[in-house]
C-alpha cells in the first residue's frame, strides 16, 4: 500500500493498470514509435524514468 493511500490507475476499456512503470510502457506503446516517450527522451531517459518508478511502487 502506497504511504499516503494514493494509488496510480489507468483504465482503458475496462482494462485496469495500477502500476507507474506498466502505465508508462502502456501509453508509450500507444503513441507509436515516432512519438514515443522513448523517442523523444531517448531510450537510457526513458529506463532510467522506468526504473525511478519501480523504486517509488516498491516503497
Amino acid at each position: 500500500m502506497h504511504p499516503v493511500g494514493k494509488v496510480p490507475l489507468l483504465i482503458n476499456f475496462g482494462q485496469k493498470l495500477s502500476e507507474s512503470d506498466l502505465i508508462m510502457r502502456y501509453l508509450d506503446q500507444l503513441k507509436g514509435e515516432d512519438s514515443s516517450l522513448m523517442a523523444v527522451c531517448g531510450e537510457k531517459s526513458f529506463k532510467h524514468s522506468l526504473v525511478l518508478c519501480s523504486k517509488r511502487n516498491a516503497s
